[in-house]
């Protein structure tokens, strides 16, 4: 059995949005202490380990696995904003992909549906976007559920509830795998529509990109994926055919029936020619005085999108106790926030788990079992 991971310790701290002061008094321990562990200069001894866990809602063997490690078809974080985004959450965001992956891993769902097909980088963006829903036989007709469509081509989709980190989605290729992050808290149905296409146009166009590339081009990047978003939920052949006119009522008709938001539909009809800049400002601005910024008519009419692969998954998996048992000592991860992040009902694993499996003598096969300075000294960030 692996040693005591310092990494695992602070990715469940973030997690559980503790510092590590308040870990510290849970445990009975001192800040400086806690650091220690986080930094590798003192190794905890088993019965800090067990009280940690414990206080952390985390299992032992959480503690004891081993870190993911990543390999050259590992793309950047796709998260809007990045050096606006506070390090804290852009690291709980990297937690979450990260567990996505480490779940997708234990039920091996690790295909590859973007190197299934090939497109010509030579290519405008909207031709592209074309272009994959060719390969993928969409025709040029509405995509009623997005999320369905990402998980029938092998995309592997989890929730999170975080009303603080302020996007609808984001995204990350780990070893080939593709991962998105959908934000239950945050934005409207469409919105969140429009954010699963956006994901998609980066893992289309930029899964080569490295994490200062990524820091430093955002504002560019993220108006590539955007467009790629755009022309992919309204190839310009269907929409065209579906235009009426740019009068409010013909825009509410196209809402309902692209299920796309009214500036997105506004902002597309000025770039593909349908209306003049002067008549999208007019619209754009009457969308304004109207208070529909945020929240637009029908949007309390149209359903979210809810993932339902890696849930089903599971459940078609784990049928009894032994399943369970099985499939948590490959994935060993905190069990209430695998069903939170597969979108499966409050209880519905946790019925199965015996603590009892967790009640084995560390000492025969963890060392120390006192607390131990390691030879190294590793600077890290505290999260308090």
């Amino acid at each position: 059995m692996p040693g005591f991971n310092r990494e695992r310790l602070t990715e469940i701290r973030i997690v559980r949005s503790m510092t590590m002061e308040q870990l510290a008094k849970a445990v009975g321990k001192t800040k400086q202490m806690v650091s220690k562990y986080e930094d590798g200069k003192s190794i905890p001894q088993i019965d800090t380990i067990k009280k940690m866990a414990q206080v952390l809602a985390a299992p032992i063997k959480y503690l004891l696995k081993e870190s993911v490690v990543h390999n050259r078809n590992t793309s950047t974080l796709f998260l809007r904003a990045p050096l606006a985004t506070p390090q804290k959450k852009r690291a709980y965001a990297r937690i979450v992909s990260s567990w996505g992956y480490e779940i997708a891993q234990a039920l091996e769902n690790i295909s590859q549906p973007f190197l299934r097909f090939s497109i010509d980088e030579k290519l405008t963006i909207p031709d592209k976007a074309m272009e994959l829903r060719r390969q993928w036989n969409l025709g040029t007709q509405p995509i009623h559920n997005m999320v369905s469509l990402l998980e029938s081509r092998g995309f592997n989709i989890f929730t999170i509830y975080s009303p603080e980190l302020k996007t609808e989605a984001y995204s990350q290729i780990i070893n080939g795998t593709p991962i998105i992050v959908l934000n239950q808290q945050v934005g409207t149905a469409v919105r969140q529509r429009f954010s699963l296409a956006h994901e998609l146009g980066h893992m289309v166009l930029h899964r080569h990109l490295i994490d200062w590339e990524f820091d430093i081009r955002s504002k560019e990047i993220e108006n590539e994926a955007q467009q790629f978003a755009e022309y992919f939920l309204l190839p310009q052949e269907g929409f065209d055919y579906s235009f009426v006119s740019s009068k409010m009522e013909d825009l509410f008709f196209l809402k309902k029936e692209w299920l796309v938001s009214l500036r997105a539909l506004v902002i597309h009809c000025e770039n593909v020619g349908l209306i003049d800049a002067p008549r999208s400002y007019f619209l754009q601005k009457r969308l304004n005085a109207n208070g529909w910024q945020k929240i637009e008519p029908f949007d309390n009419e149209i359903e979210y999108e809810k993932p339902y692969e890696m849930g089903h998954r599971i459940l078609n998996r784990v049928k009894e106790k032994n399943d369970f048992k099985e499939f948590f000592a490959e994935v060993r991860l905190p069990i209430d926030n695998i069903e939170s992040l597969c979108s499966l009902p409050q209880g519905s694993l946790m019925k199965y788990y015996d603590d009892s499996w967790e009640s084995y003598d560390l000492r025969e096969s963890y060392q120390p079992d006192f607390e131990q300075p390691t030879l190294f000294d590793v600077g890290g960030d505290d999260y308090a």
